[in-house]
């Protein structure tokens, strides 16, 4: 069952469900509370890459604090049929300080 939805820069629908909000709390307590960071990373990224390991991922990041930490969300997409429109599922979220090996998409 979804939390929350929302929409991405690139006008997609992204969900967060309760399955994948209590997959992020296991892997990463520092989470918890963050979920409108979340929100606001996927609707107002500072910045969008391909993700390394998921064909169709992608990861948006977001300054949320003064200096070198973003918060990262990795967003899955898959074809709607039969529009052929594209709607994201949110896989994890953590904060982090670099960004390695990924493509950027945006800007």
């Amino acid at each position: 069952m979804a939390i929350w939805q929302t929409v991405d820069r690139d006008g997609r629908t992204v969900t967060l469900t309760e399955a994948d909000w209590a997959h992020i709390l296991d892997e990463h307590r520092e989470m918890v509370g963050r979920d409108p960071d979340i929100h606001r990373t996927v609707e107002r990224p500072n910045f969008v890459t391909r993700d390394a390991t998921h064909a169709h991922g992608e990861n948006s990041y977001l300054r949320v604090a003064p200096g070198p930490l973003y918060l990262k969300v990795v967003v899955r997409y898959r074809p709607v049929p039969p529009q052929g429109t594209w709607a994201g599922r949110i896989i994890t979220a953590y904060p982090t300080k670099q960004v390695k090996g990924e493509q950027h998409l945006w800007p």
